[in-house]
């Protein structure tokens, strides 16, 4: 006999909040190399593995840490977190299209609902751009939304012949011109000599020496993002509508269903980061030739393609066993699932604080530390402040409340909520979008029940 679910209390499904509170650990720890903290200090001893914190000249520890660190970040963070991000992005995309034909929404109404939301995003992404990171990646996230919005109710099928002409246009992209990726900086293109620090092509874009620059500069690099946007859309592309037709079959919901699927993603995703990883970072730190780093960037990239689903997918897959015992006994998480899940769920205002601390940092009008000081210290510089987001996450939601960014953007999206202000309190199916409100938005009252090809399928 199937155990019965229990009724006590609600809970949300761990796996998205607690895959995006990791994911925001891996975006740190790749901002911080390749764009808070500047390569060009580190001189003719510091040129390998530049780009991801550079090697201590000194011998000893911290020479070795430095090493290690590298080979780290090749693996678990260099194009790890942005694919992460893309799938989950795509993921809580689906899941309010369906919250919405569930209600009653037709395609039209829901294009609206979706259309407004995601405006606001990027009106958000563009203000994080231009005043604290122009690294940001909300602005293309967003634009890649809005142009999702268009094919709302396009067919699985037809999602699915678009993921193979993406993926062909990638392949085509990374042999004709293989040194503009996403790799670093959420779209500054990658160097591709191994001599060279990775993501500091533009080190101005990042390291200004007034804040007025820096602003006159972010308003460039927004407007880049603009402009290249559909360059970067292939390459976002079908992570991102992989993530959408996952949640059509709420794939992250009942992982426990859909573990035969879910286990050669998690078995090849996992496994192409490490050995890839692996190789280009004996490239970085000066045990391979250097020649062969533009190869192994363009298949380091390709491999975050599928590193990134699988990632999630190994998530889920060790979380079953906790989300059984949560949806039928109750209960809480253990402590660090509990922290990384509140993480998650205000994943977009741990996004933004980071980049306010690191600022605070690594700019040369203010604190400017770190530079010039190798892959450890870069690596503790991004732990500390991944750490200080995941208290400010935990201490909030003691009190209950959407995270600051979440809940402005909820307002611009959706309004102030019409009669109760009480907070809505979560099914167990409730997931939520990636860097965006929680919970399923408040909408206006729907129309009608939809044409027959609402919900998509």
């Amino acid at each position: 006999m199937q155990p019965t679910p229990f009724r006590g209390a609600s809970h949300r499904i761990l796996a998205p909040d607690v895959a995006r509170g990791l994911m925001l650990l891996s975006i740190c720890v790749a901002n911080v190399s390749t764009a808070w903290l500047s390569g060009t200090e580190f001189g003719a001893h510091f040129q390998r593995g530049a780009g991801i914190g550079g090697i201590a000249t000194s011998p000893g520890w911290l020479n070795a840490s430095d090493r290690v660190l590298i080979v780290l970040n090749d693996i678990a963070a260099h194009f790890r977190g942005l694919p992460m991000f893309a799938f989950l992005f795509g993921y809580g995309f689906g899941m309010i299209v369906q919250s919405l034909a569930r209600r009653g929404y037709d395609s039209r109404r829901a294009r609206g609902v979706l259309a407004k939301r995601y405006a606001w995003l990027l009106v958000i992404g563009v203000i994080h751009c231009v005043f604290l990171f122009h690294g940001d990646i909300l602005v293309l996230y967003s634009i890649v939304a809005m142009l999702l919005v268009i094919g709302v109710n396009w067919s699985t099928k037809t999602y699915r012949g678009l993921i193979g002409v993406l993926v062909a246009l990638v392949i085509v992209q990374l042999v004709l011109v293989p040194g503009i990726t996403l790799g670093s900086t959420a779209g500054a293109p990658s160097s591709s000599p191994a001599t060279a620090p990775r993501g500091q092509d533009f080190p101005q874009l990042f390291i200004t020496s007034s804040y007025l620059t820096h602003v006159g500069l972010g308003v460039l690099a927004a407007l880049q993002y603009v402009l290249l946007s559909p360059l970067y859309l292939v390459q976002l592309g079908p992570v991102i509508l992989g993530g959408l037709i996952a949640s059509r079959y709420r794939w992250l919901e009942d992982a426990e269903s859909h573990r035969p699927s879910m286990l050669p993603w998690a078995g090849c995703g996992l496994s192409a980061a490490v050995v890839v990883g692996v190789a280009e970072g004996c490239v970085q730190i000066g045990w391979w030739p250097a020649d062969w780093e533009p190869v192994l960037a363009a298949v380091n990239y390709a491999t975050g393609l599928v590193a990134g689903p699988g990632i999630i997918a190994a998530i889920a897959l060790m979380l079953i066993p906790v989300q059984r015992r949560l949806l039928t006994v109750g209960g809480q998480p253990s402590a660090p699932i509990s922290w990384l899940a509140a993480l998650g769920r205000m994943s977009l205002t741990g996004y933004v604080m980071q980049s306010v601390v690191l600022h605070i940092l690594t700019a040369r009008y203010l604190l400017n530390v770190g530079h010039g000081h190798g892959a450890t210290v870069a690596f503790l510089m991004a732990l500390g402040t991944w750490s200080l987001t995941l208290v400010f996450a935990v201490c909030w939601a003691k009190a209950g409340r959407r995270g600051p960014v979440e809940a402005v953007h909820r307002l611009l999206a959706y309004g102030p909520p019409a009669g109760t202000r009480h907070h809505h309190t979560p099914g167990p199916h409730a997931a939520g979008p990636p860097l965006t409100a929680p919970y399923p938005p408040t909408a206006p009252p729907p129309t009608g029940s939809g044409p027959a090809e609402w919900p998509p399928r």
